[in-house]
């Protein structure tokens, strides 16, 4: 499935500056990454030859640690 123009829209213009802001990463890293990872097609329904999935082919490993460092981040701060 190929994420639709307005929901490209939404994350180039509102959602994806926020993360970066927060996580200070550079302006519109995010956008580079996922036309990277999905070949400018933005399909977000393929499953890399490791199993990664979605815009950003992150495989489910990678998410789960993602999302402790996050936890702890929080806890820390």
């Amino acid at each position: 499935m190929t994420i639709s123009p307005a929901t490209l829209e939404r994350l180039r213009s509102a959602i994806w500056p926020t993360i970066e802001q927060r996580y200070e990463l550079p302006r519109g890293i995010l956008n580079a990454i996922a036309e990277w990872e999905t070949r400018g097609t933005w399909r977000n329904d393929q499953i890399g030859p490791t199993g990664a999935r979605g815009i950003f082919r992150l495989r489910l490993s990678k998410c789960v640690w993602i999302a402790a460092a996050c936890a702890l981040t929080r806890l820390i701060l």
